[in-house]
Order: structure tokens, then sequence, then C-alpha cells
């Protein structure tokens, strides 16, 4: 098969415009969408794109946090990843975690998003402690998306915690779709908007 992708032209011309994005604010909160280490389906769709194109992407930047969102409803639900033998989620969250700290990437604070009491997050919680993840928790509202002006005020995201970063760049990752990264991402800029501090948030995809 011809290779028809230059990956390298790919990495650094993603590399040059996120950096010059980060110039302009105090903080981007970067969404990376898809998969970060395996992200075989692009890679399967597009000769020459590598599994791990965007990691690339990420070790041309200057430092930068990284915080892993997980779903609290998916662990409820017991998900399976269909495209990883139909590993529970759980596991395969473990799996990438460990991927991610091999390929270089400091240990990630974890995002615990759409939260309800449930035994099975709670234990899983216990479990990514153990191993010494910072894990934060983020309940659900009931009113989002629907009323911004509730959401948008102390009943809503000024109940949740502001995540400590130390980089003007933060990277948010997931083991999957539907894991409450937008989400987590904007009460994020309202937690710092009410401190006077200038956020912007972008979303990473395979391509511009």
């Amino acid at each position: 098969m011809e290779i028809g992708f230059d990956l390298k032209k790919y990495v650094t011309a993603q590399a040059r415009g996120l950096t010059e994005r980060v110039k302009k604010f105090s903080k981007l909160y970067l969404e990376v969408g898809g998969r970060l280490c395996q992200d075989t389906h692009t890679s399967r769709a597009l000769p020459g794109y590598e599994k791990d194109a965007k990691l690339r992407v990420l070790r041309f930047l200057e430092d930068f946090d990284f915080i892993y969102c997980i779903s609290a409803r998916d662990i409820t639900n017991q998900k399976r990843r269909k495209n990883s033998g139909g590993q529970l989620l759980t596991d395969y969250a473990l799996d990438d975690l460990e991927n991610l700290i091999s390929a270089g990437i400091k240990k990630p604070k974890i995002a615990m998003t759409l939260f309800k009491e449930e035994k099975k997050v709670s234990e899983f919680k216990d479990v990514l402690k153990k191993k010494s993840y910072e894990v934060y928790v983020f309940n659900e509202l009931n009113s989002y998306p629907c009323s911004p002006e509730k959401v948008l005020s102390e009943e809503g995201f000024g109940q949740y915690d502001l995540i400590e970063t130390k980089n003007n760049l933060v990277v948010v990752s997931a083991p999957g779709g539907d894991s409450g990264k937008m989400g987590f991402c904007i009460s994020q800029l309202y937690l710092n908007s009410l401190k006077s501090v200038p956020c912007c948030f972008a979303k990473f995809e395979n391509l511009p």
C-alpha cells in the first residue's frame, strides 16, 4: 500500500499551531479527541498515520499538565471497550494510564466525572488512590447543559474543585468517548474566571 501521509510534517504543523495557541492565553485546556496512545482507527483509515501520532505532537510541546477523565457512569454500567477486545473500561483505563506514563507523560491527575455515590465507583476510586493517583470527584449536574444560568453558579460548577495546574497548557484525555471531558473543561474555565485567570478551550482532533 502506498503511503500518502507525511507524519513528520503533520507532527511539526500541529505542534507549531498548538504552541501559537497556548501563547495567547494564561491557560489553555486542550481536550484530546479519540485515543491518545492507540489510535488504531485513524491509522487504518489513513496509511502513514501512526497510532501514537497525537502523543508525538504533545512531546514537541513545552511542559504541560495532564488530566484524565473517567466517567463514573461508565464504571457503574460496567462499560466495555469494543475496540479493545471487550475489555472492561476500568481495566482499559488502568492499562492506558500505564502506557501514557511509560511513553513519558508525567503521572496524570484523575477527574472522575458524572459521579453518583455508587459502590463500584468508590471501589475503583480506591484502586486509583492505591496507585498514587490524585483523584478528584465531579458530581453529575442534572441541570447541565440545559440550564446555563444554574450551571454557571455556586449550585453548578461553583461546587466543583479547581484542579491546580502549573503550566499554561492542560491536556485533558480519557479512555473513550462520553467521558465528560468537555463538561470538565468548561467547569475549570468557569472556576478560573472567578479568579480572573483568562483561559481558553480547544479540541485536538486527529486532523485540523
